[in-house]
């Protein structure tokens, strides 16, 4: 509104001043200051060029302001909220400062954005420059309260390098220092975060980015939800949004998508020594996730180097979890049938059911009335039957030796109890779905058993 003549540029320098008042509030903490500070910033970019020239000295001023504070501020936090521990091959920068660094690099180059920030009303200059501007009224900051959530901190997320991005995209990726940079990565999380709960529209969304000729854009979103995947302390989403996310970009673009996200996971992997474990326990669960949807396909003949190393470094520990995360998702002899025989020492051991009711070799149990109303139990439920019939069967369990089997004061049955679980979760362990029986018996668990379920966990 300022640049269309609409607000008066010395009301706008009011209204940032507002903001900044924040930097005199003896009590305000920092993550306060941080949030205003980094919304004044992401305007400038925008208005920056008018209030230079038309308010040279306050603009100066509020650009010193924000210099001193940004010298001056406390970055101890910032050490635990590193991905990686060494800042090779890119530097890890706080938010703050590379927004900074990427503003006073527009400001040297005459606030030219490139043309990624849209400017209709330069077709109307000449008309605009008569128009009566109006002041806008300062802004109030509210009074900090304990309550009050802030936008928190973060490290700016850096993978690819320029030369990675010329043979999909077509296009050169803009350095860390372009204010190109953040306006692009800056609408991308916007629209991730906004249609994050429609993958199939966020995807769209996202390939259909305005500036999408300009730009790797899929690099930039690879490394833009990555980035969000991986932020310290917690991912602004649960891991299941990334995946199926990336599913779906991979459906939309499947000769180029695929590969960039091939390549990111392979820059991943090569850095797990340096990175830090929170990030490594999400990229695990993506992984395993995406190989899920995939049918575990995975070049891991590349990887068998890291089968040399200790079995307990970071990459054989990435590799024997992932594939401790895909058994989960199917089943032991896909696993082992999948990944190359050089891996066995990382497959996970084949899940042995025990089921103590079901001792073939063992006469004691076979005489068991236990296991007998076990047996009874297991086919009842294979039968769909009914609520009554479980229970009759269940009556028909001995109690425990110190009870006496006449008291009908005893609200329960312990060893009922230990029957029914015992059958139904070694009937849940043969299917990849839920068991219809694990919904249909809710009801019966509670009424039969009551409180006494937490006894037996």
């Amino acid at each position: 509104m300022g640049n269309c003549g609409v607000i008066s540029s010395a009301s706008i320098i009011c209204f940032l001043d507002s903001f900044l008042e924040v930097l005199n509030e003896p009590n305000a903490p920092q993550v306060r200051k941080d949030g205003f500070i980094f919304m004044v910033l992401s305007a400038l970019p925008w208005c920056g060029k008018e209030l230079q020239a038309r308010e040279g000295q306050n603009f100066e001023r509020i650009m010193n302001t924000i210099d001193s504070y940004i010298r001056n501020r406390d970055k101890t936090h910032l050490e635990i909220l590193r991905v990686w521990r060494v800042d090779k091959p890119h530097p890890q920068e706080d938010m703050i400062d590379s927004l900074w660094k990427q503003i006073l690099k527009m400001c040297k180059d005459e606030w030219d954005d490139n043309g990624f920030i849209p400017r209709p009303y330069l077709a109307f200059e000449g008309l605009l420059a008569e128009a009566v501007r109006q002041p806008v009224p300062r802004f109030t900051l509210p009074p900090h309260e304990p309550h009050m959530n802030y936008p928190k901190p973060h490290i700016v997320f850096r993978l690819f390098d320029t030369e990675d991005c010329t043979e999909t995209d077509g296009c050169l990726l803009p350095s860390s220092d372009s204010i190109v940079r953040f306006l692009v990565e800056e609408n991308l999380y916007q629209i991730f975060m906004t249609y994050y709960r429609e993958r199939k529209e966020c995807a769209n969304k996202l390939l259909s980015y305005v500036n999408k000729d300009r730009v790797p854009l899929f690099h930039m979103v690879v490394e833009v939800m990555f980035g969000s995947m991986t932020r310290l302390p917690d991912a602004p989403m649960i891991d299941i949004a990334y995946a199926t996310i990336f599913i779906e970009l991979c459906k939309l673009q499947p000769s180029n998508m695929p590969q960039v996200l091939a390549l990111a996971t392979e820059l991943l992997f090569e850095r797990l020594d340096a990175m830090s474990k929170p990030s490594v326990d999400r990229f695990v669960s993506w992984f395993g996730h995406h190989l899920s949807n995939f049918q575990f396909r995975w070049s891991w003949d590349e990887w068998a180097d890291c089968l040399n190393q200790d079995l307990e470094s970071p990459k054989p520990s990435f590799i024997r979890e992932v594939l401790e995360k895909c058994r989960r998702l199917c089943y032991h002899q896909r696993i082992v049938e999948t990944v190359p025989q050089d891996f066995e020492p990382l497959v996970p051991a084949e899940p042995v059911i025990r089921f103590k009711y079901r001792q073939d070799d063992d006469d004691e149990m076979s005489e068991n009335p236990a296991a007998a109303c076990s047996r009874k139990l297991e086919y009842a439920i294979r039968s769909k039957a009914t609520q009554e019939e479980i229970l009759d069967i269940l009556r028909d369990v001995p109690k425990p030796s110190q009870y006496d089997e006449n008291d009908e004061d005893l609200d329960y049955n312990p060893n009922a109890l230990d029957v029914f679980m015992q059958t139904l979760m070694f009937l849940a362990s043969k299917t990849f779905t839920h068991s219809f029986s694990g919904i249909f018996y809710c009801e019966l668990f509670y009424e039969y058993f009551s409180n006494e379920i937490y006894e037996y966990f």
